[in-house]
């Protein structure tokens, strides 16, 4: 009787156990999660081994930063109500649109079916998650593309390896580049090509070869640095005593660092870096050196620096001028100049302005010479009209208009200034009534001089005339009327042109 009770009860425990079991619903497996390549949309894939056993499928998304919603939760996008659909694209916008080029995006399915008008779910599948290819980081100085992106999530050790593509358009078909490892998640593509775009996704692959997953579509549009198209040098030139202003124009599309400017003593000597000028944004570069100007050429060129801190291009080279002088020992009152040409202007030298001034009075156009001219000898004996004796000079070199790329430069030296000796002649009589007018006055002719100083004296010692300007002698008056003739006492004094002091005392004769 007992054992038939056992007998009598577990029958009934497997009724019951099988209904419960037959009323469980199948929970979907997903294959693989992938992205659109044209759309950018992530589609699902998912399998049942008994469709007919469900009605149909809930597809949960995990949500972040939305208002109301526990960030990280999974949240129902979607319901399919077909069980033998297994394939979903992800354009619901209930809790914000999916953004799998921006983040891995994380999913779940559960199947339901209809049991006495009661919706059973099934359990949740395991979480399968996009590969998120991170935004393309260009190497500028390697010249490389650099991939990163996250572990496809939900296979667990049926992971394989991953596949990189490209193509070079949104539309081609894309390219295998190379397989990775299953443990890596980043890719460096060398061999790139200048000004050309880039399109890469990373493919998971499965143990089971048929089933992949696709991440979202990374661009670059790669741009190599390139040196500037052109560099010119325009020009040095003494500014002012001890201050040469350089020119130079260049190309500032590229992509540079900045220019770099050297000087140097000598043309093909060490240059040393006196300045840099970052990304300038208007191709002109002023700058003004402080540097002595009357003795020393000095050389200059600006350097283009890549963005790699590579020396990548030179400009020519601009140097300043220097006029030396001297006064010639053999043939007096001849003024000796010599400068060095203008070697490095891309034009070449189309002449030199040799420009004058007397007295330090302004400076005039003395003679235009040729390219190949550096010496010029300036006679002086005609110039009565100069009285402190300074001669100053500076010579102008203008470049050719063969310049290639249309600028014409100009270089001006240093000014030098050339003392000459003091020339004094005294006459010893003179007539107010004479019919010869240079006769007439007693004038110091005197030539040369910075300063001048000329006292009359009666013969009782009492000053009747006197003059700080050498063009202004004595007309034999005293307070507007002549004086007896006889001998007069002058004192004269003057500074010369070169700093030297003279006095002298004498005797003028007045006669009728």
């Amino acid at each position: 009787m007992k054992l038939f009770r056992k007998y009598i009860f577990l029958i009934i425990c497997c009724i019951f156990f099988s209904k419960i079991f037959s009323q469980q619903v199948e929970m979907p497996v997903i294959e693989s999660i992938n992205v659109n390549l044209n759309t950018q949309k992530v589609v699902i894939r998912w399998s049942v081994q008994f469709p007919d056993s469900v009605d149909g499928y809930i597809i949960k998304r995990q949500i972040w930063n939305v208002p109301g919603v526990v960030d990280g939760t999974f949240n129902t996008i979607a319901t399919i109500t077909d069980p033998r659909i297994f394939i979903y694209e992800d354009t619901s916008s209930q809790f914000g649109e999916a953004k799998p080029t921006f983040r891995p995006e994380f999913y779940r399915i559960a199947a339901y079916r209809m049991l006495n008008g009661i919706k059973k779910i099934s359990l949740m599948s395991d979480i399968h998650s996009t590969i998120f290819l991170t935004p393309i980081k260009f190497d500028i100085c390697e010249l490389k593309n650099t991939l990163n992106w996250n572990h496809y999530v939900g296979w667990g050790d049926s992971l394989k390896e991953y596949k990189i593509y490209q193509r070079f358009s949104a539309s081609d078909v894309p390219i295998l580049l190379t397989t990775v490892p299953k443990n890596d998640t980043t890719f460096i593509h060398s061999n790139l090509s200048d000004k050309i775009s880039y399109f890469y996704c990373v493919e998971a692959v499965n143990v089971n070869e048929k089933i992949t997953a696709i991440s979202n579509q990374a661009s670059k549009k790669v741009y190599f640095p390139h040196p500037p198209s052109f560099m010119n040098a325009d020009f040095g030139t003494v500014l002012q005593e001890n201050q040469i202003q350089l020119s130079f124009t260049v190309d500032t599309s590229h992509t540079n660092k900045g220019f770099k400017l050297v000087e140097s003593s000598e043309i093909n000597g060490q240059y040393s870096e006196i300045a840099f000028f970052e990304k300038p944004s208007i191709p002109k570069i002023v700058f003004n050196d402080t540097a002595n100007t009357s003795s020393q050429v000095h050389f200059y060129k600006l350097i283009a620096v890549s963005v790699c801190n590579s020396e990548w291009k030179e400009s020519n080279i601009a140097h300043n001028i220097v006029l030396r002088s001297s006064t010639s020992s053999e043939k007096p009152k001849i003024n000796n100049l010599i400068w060095n040409t203008y070697q490095t202007w891309r034009g070449g030298v189309e002449k030199y302005k040799l420009y004058r001034s007397l007295d330090n009075e302004n400076f005039e156009l003395r003679d235009t010479l040729s390219a190949k001219d550096s010496i010029y000898m300036d006679d002086v004996s005609n110039l009565t009209n100069i009285k402190k004796g300074m001669v100053c000079y500076y010579v102008e070199a203008e470049e050719k208009d063969e310049n290639p790329y249309q600028i014409k430069g100009f270089s001006r030296s240093n000014v030098e200034c050339v003392a000459q000796n003091t020339e004094l002649f005294l006459p010893n009589a003179f007539n107010p009534n004479s019919d010869v007018e240079e006769n007439r006055i007693f004038k110091p002719n005197v030539s040369f001089v910075k300063d001048f100083y000329l006292i009359i004296y009666s013969r009782w010692g009492n000053i009747i005339f006197e003059s700080k300007n050498p063009d202004i002698g004595w007309d034999g008056k005293s307070e507007g009327n002549l004086v007896p003739k006889g001998v007069y006492v002058y004192y004269l004094k003057y500074i010369t042109s070169l700093n030297q002091v003279f006095e002298r005392v004498g005797a003028i004769t007045l006669i009728y």
